[in-house]
């Protein structure tokens, strides 16, 4: 993979009312497009990551190849991500808000 392989950005955050964390991977389009709850930030990267549970959904989103970063326990999930895919997400939110 060179440096134009796309990346997949993945993170976790809490929601709820359980201690549990929700991990999502942001695809290059802007999409969530995988998603997983996890006892712990640890377990989170590995459920998102490392452990290939996710490797299918991210090879439908980019079947040339990808890379995944993991971002980390965030407070705010789209304002971890890079500023031009925070720009996608904003628009597909502002596209379904019009519905």
């Amino acid at each position: 993979m060179t440096e134009t392989t796309p990346t997949i950005y993945a993170l976790c955050y809490e929601g709820g009312k359980s201690d549990d964390l929700t991990g999502i991977a942001f695809g290059p389009s802007g999409y969530i497009i995988a998603s997983h709850i996890s006892s712990s930030e640890g377990f989170a990267e590995r459920d998102m990551v490392t452990s290939g549970w996710k490797d299918k959904k991210y090879d439908e989103e980019c079947p040339d190849g990808w890379r995944v970063e993991w971002l980390g326990k965030v407070d705010d999930p789209i304002q971890a991500l890079p500023e031009d895919l925070q720009a996608k997400v904003n628009a597909l939110m502002e596209a379904q808000a019009a519905f």
